[in-house]
């Protein structure tokens, strides 16, 4: 770092300042810097620009690098890094600025100026060199003063209005006005130096003010108020323009519409006139006018107006009207006098038309209050009405209108007056019946129009002609009632002619006869009962008064049930009801007709309810062997309303069972016996209630399914050797339901080494004609050979004599038994063994047992009956399987069917055993799972379990006293 020596800085000053000068700096460089304050007094807040230029001398030849300057003004504005390049001997000028808005300074300013110079190291850091303080001295300042004004302007009319201020200070200080309160009545511009543009309000006139005050900077003056005189000037009265509207034909009254701000009278005057119409009265005081517009006009109308308020006019302003069109009514004529005469059933007709100034408007004509009959073409105008009989002699005042379509009518009124005309009465034909041989009575009748007659009369009635009949006879009386008396046993048509008069005019009709023949009548008929299904027969009759006899046509009328027939010739009513016509009671309308006459009676069925067996269905049912299937019984009921049916079975199945059944839905389950295939049946009945149903059957197809072959093991398993004996495999036999023998298929996998200590499986396979496989194993355990017990205990566990036994025989085990007492087993329980004697222990075990060969073996309970009586020891006997199957029934609360064979479901319930009782018949074999065969741990368990009830069966057999809980 190259550091200047010393520093001098010169100031010439234009305002009084105080200089603190440089101080010389320890090192080589020199520099000298000149500072000038070229403008500007802090003293009055303006800016200051200081200008200056330097020379920096390095020490020892080095390079000068960059310097710049920076000035801090120590209110916190900063101008920095202002470059001052002083290489070498080069002198270089240099500029700041201060901004005079911060710095405005009271009577006594304490601000300092720092110039500083700093050296720009290449690294980007700054080593600053030197500092120079500037402080400025300023004198006190006195505040400039304010002087307020008057003026005086037109109304309605700006005014520039100057405002005065002094500054005593020397020099005198440049002053800024500001305006404090503004005018009431107007507005100020902007201000611009010491003036601002007054705009009164409009048409105000009056005293108005504002107030200011003055800056010179540093302080302000007083407020000073300006005065403001706005005179009055009069203003030219306004006329309005309006809108008004009317219809056609219409006048209309308004006012024309006018304002002065003055408050002057104002004078009303038009300047044109309305094109289309008519000013018809005018008031030049209030404004008041009426407007008439020409007849039948229609549009757009206006005229002019202004006012005077007795110095000046107002501008002209306009009235716009606008006239609606209105709908014109037509104007109604008609061909004829308004007042007509005529007689009555005489024609009147005349013509109506209209005149409508509006131009396209369609004529419609109609009649209000007409009388009965008179109408009028709407389109024509053409009127026409025929006065009836009835109508005549009257008055009749009735109207003609027309309408226009748009509103507008017209009517007319006309009189018409009908006279009365005679017309000659009406006789009316008649038309009665009677019977032979039978006279009849009736009356004729006549109309006359004529309702109020010219002169009163009375309608009167007399025969004409006779009758055409020889023999027949009338007589008829004025009213027109009359007698006919038919000629004797005449049947057919007659007739006479009569005669009516109103006693001026007459006209005359016919009467017919119809002499027919008597009407046939039905004889009673009774009511019965029946039962459905069954049939009724009945005939029903009619008398006939009339020779010849006529011929009778029989019916049922309205309605009947489905089945119902009748005869119509004899008469005959059949009906068997069906089974859904019953209960029930049926009414019957029967009817008889000869032809032209007629009779009927009623009569009632009463249907009774008869039971109907209901109809069991036979039933085909498939499964395979050892499956069972649930289906159900079905049966029919033809009794409505249907009965509820049960269900029962007549005879069992002989191949299987019915292991469920639900007698009211028929529902059951057949299970075959096991391995059974063919044909099965059995029957059942339905029965609703009342009645059995015929017996049907259930016809079983046992589908044959191959059964699973079973392998016997020989001899013992698991077999227990030591190491170095020699094993031979019992061997094994195989029979299979379909096949039989099938020994010759079992294939042995598996080895066993007598050298090595272990436990070896062997697995035995036997395979039916089917290929259908069964497989069972065979463990050999493998032990190393005996250390001797050089002291023995009985307790030790150890099989001294090589038995595999704990038993009489070892030695440690001598001093712990007590003497045997002989047993005699009966004749053949022995198996070959000879006598038997053998000792209770303690936990129900017979614990010693001599054979004929001196050898003592201790048994359970259950080893010695599977031993001595062989429960179950072979699932190839089918005693011994029922014993088994018996024994799982009882202790495992399954329904297996004692059958001695031993199928698959005795070969499941025995997993289950096995599973039970694991600890006792599995892992003796080494065995962790069920296999469903019965090894000879599991017969010994069997046996275990079932000591304390052979013992109370078989007290003669085993003498000793034997613990139940023995295992």
């Amino acid at each position: 770092m190259k550091k200047i020596t010393s520093l001098v800085l010169t100031l010439v000053l234009a305002v009084p300042y105080t200089l603190i000068p440089s101080v010389a700096l320890a090192d080589q460089p020199t520099a000298s810097i000149d500072s000038v304050v070229t403008s500007g007094n802090p003293c009055l807040g303006t800016d200051l620009t200081v200008t200056g230029s330097g020379t920096v001398t390095p020490a020892n030849g080095s390079q000068i690098d960059q310097y710049h300057v920076q000035v801090v003004w120590n209110t916190g504005d900063i101008e920095t890094n202002i470059p001052l390049d002083l290489g070498g001997d080069t002198t270089s000028p240099y500029s700041f600025t201060f901004s005079a808005g911060p710095h405005h300074y009271s009577s006594t300013p304490t601000t300092t100026v720092s110039v500083m110079v700093y050296h720009s190291k290449p690294n980007g850091k700054d080593n600053q060199i030197d500092a120079t303080q500037i402080v400025p001295t300023c004198p006190p300042n006195t505040a400039p003063a304010a002087t307020g004004s008057s003026v005086t302007t037109p109304e309605d009319t700006a005014k520039v209005v100057t405002m005065t201020a002094t500054d005593s200070d020397t020099p005198a200080q440049p002053l800024t006005y500001f305006i404090v309160n503004g005018p009431t009545h107007g507005t100020l511009g902007s201000v611009s130096g010491n003036q601002v543009t007054y705009t009164p309000s409009l048409n105000y006139n009056g005293g108005d003010a504002f107030s200011f005050k003055v800056s010179d900077g540093l302080g302000y003056s007083n407020v000073a108020t300006t005065t403001i005189t706005v005179t009055p000037e009069n203003d030219a009265p306004v006329a309005s323009s309006t809108a008004i509207s009317i219809n056609e034909d219409t006048d209309v009254s308004s006012n024309l519409a006018a304002s002065d701000i003055d408050g002057d009278s104002l004078t009303y005057a038009t300047t044109s006139n309305p094109a289309n119409g008519t000013i018809t009265s005018f008031n030049s005081t209030t404004g008041a006018f009426t407007y008439t517009p020409n007849a039948d006009f229609n549009g757009s109308d206006s005229f002019n107006f202004k006012v005077y308020d007795g110095t000046v006019d107002s501008n002209t302003a306009t009235v716009s009207i606008t006239v609606n069109s209105v709908n014109d009514n037509p104007v109604l004529s008609i061909s004829t006098t308004t007042s007509v005469a005529l007689d009555e059933l005489t024609n009147l007709s005349f013509t109506a038309s209209a005149t409508d100034v509006d131009s396209g408007d369609v004529m419609t004509y109609s009649l209000s209050g007409e009388p009965t009959g008179a109408g009028i073409d709407s389109s024509t105008g053409v009127f026409t009405w025929t006065p009836a009989e009835n109508q005549g002699p009257a008055t009749y005042n009735f109207n003609v209108l027309v309408s226009d379509g748009n509103g507008g009518t017209d009517t007319k009124a006309v009189t018409v007056v009908v006279n009365e005309v005679n017309v000659a009465p009406v006789a009316q034909s008649l038309t009665v019946s009677t019977h032979q041989n039978t006279a009849v009575n009736d009356t004729v009748v006549a109309t006359d129009s004529d309702l109020v007659p010219l002169l009163p009369n009375t309608l009167t009635f007399s025969i004409l002609t006779q009758p055409i009949v020889v023999g027949a006879s009338v007589i008829m009386n004025p009213d027109g009632s009359f007698t006919y008396t038919p000629a004797t046993d005449y049947q057919g048509l007659d007739s006479f002619t009569y005669e009516v008069s109103d006693g001026t005019l007459t006209s005359s009709a016919t009467v017919t006869i119809n002499v027919n023949d008597n009407a046939p009548i039905l004889n009673v008929i009774s009511d019965y009962v029946v039962n459905e299904l069954s049939n009724l027969n009945f005939t029903i009759s009619a008398n006939d008064l009339d020779s010849p006899l006529d011929t009778l046509v029989y019916s049922l009328v309205g309605s009947v049930p489905s089945g119902v027939t009748l005869d119509s010739v004899t008469g005959i009513f059949d009906w068997t009801p069906a089974e859904d016509q019953g209960p029930g009671v049926y009414n019957f309308t029967a009817s008889v007709t000869d032809g032209a006459l007629q009779d009927s009676k009623t009569f009632k069925v009463t249907v009774n309810e008869v039971n109907e067996a209901p109809v069991a269905n036979d039933l085909s049912v498939s499964t395979d062997e050892d499956t069972a299937t649930s289906t159900a019984m079905t049966a029919t009921d033809v009794d409505l309303p249907a009965q509820t049916l049960t269900f029962a079975t007549t005879s069992n199945p002989t191949k299987g069972t019915l292991t469920s059944f639900d007698l009211n839905t028929g529902a059951f389950t057949y299970t075959p016996n096991a391995n059974e295939n063919g044909s099965d049946s059995f029957t059942f009945v339905a029965n609703d209630g009342v009645t059995n149903s015929s017996t049907a059957t259930v016809s079983i197809d046992i589908k044959p399914v191959n059964d699973l072959p079973s392998i016997t093991l020989f001899g013992n398993n698991p077999i227990n050797l030591l190491v170095g004996d020699t094993f031979v495999d019992p061997g094994a036999s195989s029979t299979d339901p379909e096949d039989g023998d099938i020994t010759s298929s079992i294939v042995v996998t598996g080895t066993v080494s007598t050298s090595t200590p272990g436990t070896y499986t062997l697995t035995y396979t036997a395979m039916d004609s089917e290929d259908a496989s069964t497989s069972t194993t065979r463990t050999v355990i493998v032990t190393a050979q005996p250390v001797e017990n050089t002291q023995p205990l009985c307790t030790d566990g150890i099989d001294n004599d090589g038995d595999r036994l704990v038993d009489l025989a070892d030695p440690d085990c001598a001093a712990f038994i007590p003497a045997p007492t002989p047993v005699t087993p009966p004749s053949g329980g022995g198996g070959g063994n000879g006598p038997i004697v053998g000792s209770l222990g303690g936990g129900g075990q017979v614990l010693g047992a001599s054979t004929t060969a001196g050898e003592v073996l201790g048994e359970s309970c259950g080893l010695y009956l599977n031993t001595h009586f062989r429960l179950g020891s072979s699932k190839n006997n089918a005693s011994q399987v029922k014993k088994l199957q018996e024994f799982l029934n009882k202790n495992m609360g399954t329904s297996l069917p004692i059958t001695g064979f031993y199928g698959p479901m005795t070969y499941g319930v025995v997993k289950n055993f096995q599973t039970k009782y694991s600890d006792d018949v599995l892992k003796p074999w080494g065995l962790t799972s069920a296999t469903g065969l019965v090894y000879l741990s599991t017969v010994t368990k069997i046996n275990n379990l079932e000591c304390p009830e052979l013992m109370a069966q078989l007290p003669e057999l085993i003498p000793w006293s034997m613990n139940p809980n023995a295992q």
